[in-house]
């Protein structure tokens, strides 16, 4: 099933975005990835916000997963970066990040909480959500832990990785 293929892009992810972070305070290390990934870091992500959109897409309108409200917030903070991504690599306007980076910061908070509502329901409150289709629902568990906010999230903190990536200076 093609959620299988999403949820091993966010384990993929979360692994890059993970590696980027922890060798970040080493300027050995932070010199190695902005050599490795520099030229290719705005494109990639750009790639990774369009995928991130077609995937939610696909998980609404082909397997009819009702959105719940933590999800559609999240599409307000990564929709935008679908549009915003690919115009700065077609534009060669690198000082979207400005734009972009905050977006991905606020979507990761949000993965993050949902993700929290996900595992201790009673965290969701009586008026935070839908009852009908509370934040709480697992619609999808790939691999014991990668749902869908799992997935949001990774992309999230992969743009943010792949951002910073290309506004860092290698010398």
């Amino acid at each position: 099933m093609l959620t299988q293929y999403f949820a091993l892009l966010a384990i993929g992810s979360l692994g890059t975005a993970a590696g980027v972070a922890s060798s970040w305070p080493f300027p050995g290390a932070r010199r190695w990835w902005a050599q490795q990934l520099k030229p290719w870091a705005l494109p990639a992500a750009a790639v990774v916000a369009v995928v991130t959109l077609i995937g939610s897409l696909y998980l609404s309108e082909v397997l009819n997963y009702v959105p719940c409200r933590l999800c559609w917030i999240q599409r307000a903070f990564a929709y935008p970066l679908a549009f915003i991504l690919p115009t700065a690599v077609a534009f060669r306007k690198p000082k979207l990040h400005i734009v972009a980076a905050p977006l991905s910061i606020l979507g990761a908070l949000v993965s993050g909480y949902h993700i929290a509502i996900e595992r201790f329901p009673s965290l969701e409150g009586s008026g935070s959500c839908d009852p009908t289709n509370p934040c709480s629902l697992v619609w999808i568990r790939h691999y014991g832990f990668v749902t869908i906010p799992v997935m949001a999230l990774a992309a999230f903190l992969l743009q943010l990785a792949l951002l910073t990536i290309s506004r860092t200076d290698t010398p």
